[in-house]
């Protein structure tokens, strides 16, 4: 038989309520003639969807011409046995894995060591500029708010901020990499 005597059927609900998962009634069903092209573009996310639930456990469909590649909405799909994978892919394309999302945990670990570096020098910068300046620091590091480190430190508040801007302006100049 050649490919211009073969013909090409997508089966499309007559009605509303024939739109689940799986096919069970070919009667709720009609076949419509379509070309080539358009019969591959339907099915092939379909047999995508159906051989990876097959290959998982989680369809218990008998053939993948009855399935509409719909696990969520399907009666034989048990989705929620489903096993997560690393290499599942996310959403219909098969480019992005779940292994794409997950951050590294070294790229983590040498963050928080920067972080930390960073940290250390500018309580250090602090110390040699102001000996108050690292307390503030300190307490800014605690959460504390800016009122609640002028009580602490017993100067008015309009004194911490002015001390406060030019701390900052300071350690912008000598630390311009950092801050």
């Amino acid at each position: 038989m050649s490919n211009e005597a073969k013909k090409y059927y997508i089966p499309l609900p007559k009605t509303e309520q024939a739109s689940s998962g799986y096919i069970e009634f070919y009667r709720d069903y009609q076949l419509t003639e379509v070309s080539e092209e358009v019969y591959h573009a339907y099915y092939q996310p379909i047999w995508k969807t159906w051989k990876r639930a097959k290959r998982n456990g989680s369809c218990s469909g008998e053939d993948w011409k009855r399935c509409l590649g719909d696990c969520v909405g399907c009666t034989r799909c048990n989705y929620a046995n489903t096993p997560l994978s690393m290499d599942m892919p996310i959403g219909d394309s098969e480019e992005m894995t779940v292994a794409d999302t997950v951050e590294d945990p070294s790229a983590l670990t040498d963050t928080a060591l920067i972080e930390s570096a960073a940290l250390d020098e500018l309580l250090t910068a602090l110390q040699e500029i102001d000996p108050d300046g690292r307390r503030i620091g300190e307490l800014l590091l605690e959460g504390k708010s800016r009122n609640d480190i002028s009580k602490i430190l017993h100067i008015g508040t309009s004194t911490f901020y002015k001390r406060f801007d030019r701390l900052k302006a300071q350690l912008r100049k000598r630390l311009g990499e950092f801050f």
